[in-house]
C-alpha cells in the first residue's frame, strides 16, 4: 500500500512539473483507476486531450473511468471516438459489445464482438462474451463450448471464470458450476456473486450449515446491494430449532407472489414455539 501510495504521488509530481505533457497525465490517470478513483481520472484524461485529442490511448482509458462509474453513454462515446480515430482494437470492440447488449441492442453487440474476434481470436473477455451472446440466442449447449474456451485462454481473469460458472448453473450441470465457483473465489475471494451461488448450490443439494452461512452474501451482490439497508436489523438470525416465545421477524426480499408464499411458514415458525 505505502508503494502504491508512493508511485502514485511521483506520477503527480511528473504533471505538477510539466502540466502540458499528456502522456504524464495519461500515466497518472491509469494509477488513479488502478487505485479506485476514477473521477480522478477522468479529471487528468480531459486535460489531456486538450492537449493531445488525437491520442486513441485516452479515450480507452476514459471510456474505462465512465465504465466504472456505470455511465455507459459516456462510456460508448469515448469508445467510440477510438473507432472514429481508425483505430479497430479488439478491447474496444469488446467493451462496446457488451455496452450495447446491456442496451439490449443485441445485434451491434453481435458485430463488434465478431470486429474484436477476427483481430484478436485467442482474446478471453471477447471469447466469454460471445458465449454469453450465443446463450441469448437459446444456444446453450455451443456457448458453454466458448466459454471453455474463454477460461482456457485466460485461466487467471476472474470474470471469464465466474461467467463460464453461471452458465453451467443455468445449465444445471450442478457438479461443474460449483467448481467454478470455487475457482472464481480462488482467483477472488470476496466475489460475492460466486459465493452466492456456490450457496444456491450447497442449498440445492442440503448442504445447508454452508450453504445458508454463505447465503447472506446476498446483501453483497449488485442486484441485493440496491435494497441491502431494508433487511439490516439488529438482532440474531433465525437459523432453526426451538423457541422460547421468541419473536422472529419476517422481511420479504423478493416479489408479492413470493412474499406469500414464504407467509405459510409463519405457521411453522409459530409452531415451534416463536412468535412471529
Amino acid at each position: 500500500m505505502g508503494q502504491e501510495r508512493d508511485g502514485i504521488s511521483m506520477l503527480a509530481r511528473s504533471v505538477n512539473l510539466s502540466p502540458m505533457d499528456a502522456l504524464a497525465r495519461e500515466n497518472y490517470a491509469v494509477g488513479l483507476l488502478q487505485t479506485s478513483r476514477p473521477e480522478a481520472a477522468i479529471g487528468q484524461l480531459l486535460a489531456a486531450l486538450v492537449v493531445r485529442c488525437d491520442r486513441a490511448s485516452l479515450y480507452v482509458h476514459l471510456g474505462s473511468a465512465w465504465e466504472k462509474l456505470k455511465n455507459r453513454d459516456r462510456a460508448r462515446v469515448a469508445y467510440g471516438r477510438v473507432i472514429d480515430l481508425g483505430m479497430m482494437r479488439p478491447d474496444v470492440c469488446n467493451a462496446l459489445s457488451v455496452i450495447h447488449d446491456e442496451c439490449d441492442n443485441v445485434n451491434d453487440a453481435e458485430k463488434l464482438v465478431c470486429l474484436a474476434l477476427i483481430s484478436a481470436p485467442s482474446y478471453g473477455k471477447a471469447i466469454s462474451n460471445w458465449a454469453l451472446l450465443l446463450k441469448k440466442f437459446g444456444r446453450a449447449q455451443i456457448s458453454s463450448t466458448w466459454m471453455i474456451r474463454a477460461t482456457s485462454a485466460d485461466p487467471e481473469a476472474i470474470d471469464l471464470a465466474f461467467n463460464r460458472a453461471a452458465l453451467l448453473l443455468e445449465m444445471r450441470v450442478l457438479d461443474d458450476a460449483y467448481a467454478g465457483f470455487q475457482r472464481t473465489l480462488q482467483l477472488s475471494a470476496d466475489h460475492a456473486e460466486a459465493r452466492f451461488n456456490k450457496a444456491t448450490i450447497d442449498l440445492l443439494c442440503g448442504r445447508y450449515p454452508q450453504g445458508w452461512n454463505d447465503y447472506e452474501w446476498r446483501w453483497k451482490t449488485r442486484v441485493y446491494s440496491r435494497h441491502e439497508t431494508a433487511h439490516r436489523v439488529d438482532m440474531a438470525l433465525f437459523r432453526s430449532g426451538r423457541l422460547r416465545n421468541e419473536t422472529v421477524l419476517f422481511i420479504h426480499e423478493q416479489g408479492f407472489g413470493d412474499t406469500i408464499q414464504f407467509c405459510r411458514y409463519g405457521a411453522l415458525v409459530s409452531g415451534l414455539g416463536g412468535k412471529v
